[in-house]
């Protein structure tokens, strides 16, 4: 009966121990947890900040067939880097995914990855070097030419330019 009981006794040490750490645990991670919010504050700030510069980007790179197309209406990223786009016209927005083409798409992310790379290089510096696989890819001719010439403008404005195509005109 003693030693029933000294294990019980051990047992019921082990599991207040577990306890008492996991609430130190919850009492560190309640310091932490408002960085996250500061960090999505940070997130939405610099998305604001680069909107007009992607959407130039993106303008360099692409314009719709038709004038009645969806507009970029705002672009989203969470902390953990999940980047949401949102389109519309006339006072209805959606997500991107669900009413843009996917040329829209690529040329929405890729005027947004331009506009990044801007920020880091005047905050940071670096990113000099661009790898670029396919970006003409489902591009029609006119927006395969507003592309290169955008590329061509990096490449002017220092940038290093590595695109691998299977596109020979490109």
């Amino acid at each position: 009966l003693t030693g029933r009981m000294a294990n019980i006794q051990t047992t019921r040490n082990k599991k207040a121990d577990r306890i008492s750490a996991c609430t130190k645990a919850a009492e560190a991670l309640a310091a932490i947890v408002p960085i996250g919010a500061l960090a999505q504050a940070q997130v939405d700030d610099l998305r604001t900040q680069l909107h007009d510069r992607s959407e130039y980007w993106r303008d360099q790179v692409y314009r719709n067939a038709t004038t009645f197309s969806p507009k970029p209406q705002q672009t989203g990223m969470d902390a953990k880097g999940t980047i949401d786009i949102y389109v519309g016209r006339g006072g209805v927005r959606a997500p991107a995914q669900h009413v843009a083409n996917a040329s829209a798409l690529r040329a929405f992310l890729f005027g947004f990855y331009l506009a990044f790379r801007e920020h880091v290089i005047e905050t940071s510096g670096g990113l000099s070097l661009l790898i670029l696989d396919d970006p003409q890819d489902l591009l029609d001719y006119d927006n395969r030419q507003r592309l290169a010439r955008a590329l061509t403008q990096l490449a002017a404005g220092g940038a290093q330019v590595l695109a691998t195509t299977h596109d020979r005109g490109f």
